[in-house]
């Protein structure tokens, strides 16, 4: 994709002939536009987590939506945890939480022979009918005892739920999802293997038994919801994180990853002169590509 919007008159090297960025804009916009034209139609395209999109990709979707489509006949969908995406033309579907019926049809289709029927009414209360919560509290149960009661000790959050089944890992799995947290949403098991985390493939299926990761194939994962990363990463002390941005920091400038991906390592590991350095880099990257508010 990125090699068919190329343009062979632009330099990106940041210097002085990049175009101003309303010309580059219009550019990008137009070759975007010419190279999603050429596949087959109809067009659908679906973009999940449209709340974590970066400004200028926000701008370039509000084009493509434009009140007068661009590419026709096409279908976009896009889904965000926002309430409002403002800017974008078409329907909005609101996605209530699950009634008590769902949530006793999904807890029928999770539990074995219906054990965690009676305590339906508790599940339902204290989740709010939210999916993700409702089978976070299922595995807590199966993680421990399937007959026990959610009323019986289990956290009040989604994080707080999350957080007892980290500690009901043993060492070695917690400590690799705890290292795949500061690495990022997405992971690999080379990298986990060079932070000195003795990973294997067996530790990663009780990872994935567990259902916080997911597999992508070639040792390559990621974890499977943010709000997982985000608990396995508050789980360790700040030394530790303090630790593992720096040693992910350093493994990475080895492999020439993206300089933006290093500042944000250096800068979470208080290496403040790496970060500097590649915090530059990575604005003149974003220059030179057209993203001027990043």
């Amino acid at each position: 994709i990125f090699a068919a919007l190329a343009d062979p008159g632009a330099h990106t090297d940041g210097g002085a002939d990049v175009p101003p960025p309303a010309e580059y804009r219009t550019r990008l916009y137009t070759r975007i536009v010419q190279l999603l034209a050429t596949l087959p139609p109809p067009l659908v395209l679906c973009i999940e987590d449209v709340q974590w999109a970066a400004t200028s990709s926000i701008d370039l979707l509000r084009y493509l939506f434009a009140t007068e489509p661009v590419i026709l006949p096409s279908l976009m969908i896009l889904s965000s945890r926002e309430e409002r995406l403002p800017g974008f033309p078409g329907r909005q579907i609101m996605l209530a939480e699950l009634s008590l019926p769902e949530v006793e049809e999904m807890l029928a289709g999770m539990a074995h022979h219906g054990t965690l029927g009676q305590a339906l009414a508790q599940v339902y209360r204290d989740t709010g009918g939210n999916p993700f919560y409702i089978e976070e509290i299922v595995n807590y149960l199966r993680d421990g005892d399937l007959h026990s009661s959610p009323s019986h000790g289990v956290p009040p959050t989604v994080k707080g739920v999350l957080a007892a089944r980290f500690d009901r890992l043993e060492p070695l799995p917690r400590r690799l999802l705890q290292a795949a947290a500061v690495i990022g949403a997405h992971f690999t098991l080379p990298q986990l293997r060079a932070l000195n985390r003795r990973g294997n493939e067996a530790k990663m299926e009780v990872l994935q038994h567990g259902g916080f990761i997911l597999s992508l194939g070639a040792g390559a994962y990621m974890f499977r919801h943010a709000i997982t990363c985000e608990a396995a990463y508050e789980s360790l002390l700040k030394r530790e994180r303090l630790a593992l941005h720096r040693r992910i920091g350093r493994l990475l400038e080895k492999q020439e990853a993206a300089p933006a991906l290093l500042a944000y390592h250096f800068r979470r590991a208080q290496v403040y002169p790496a970060a500097f350095r590649y915090s530059l880099s990575a604005a003149r990257h974003c220059q030179a590509s057209g993203s001027w508010v990043e």
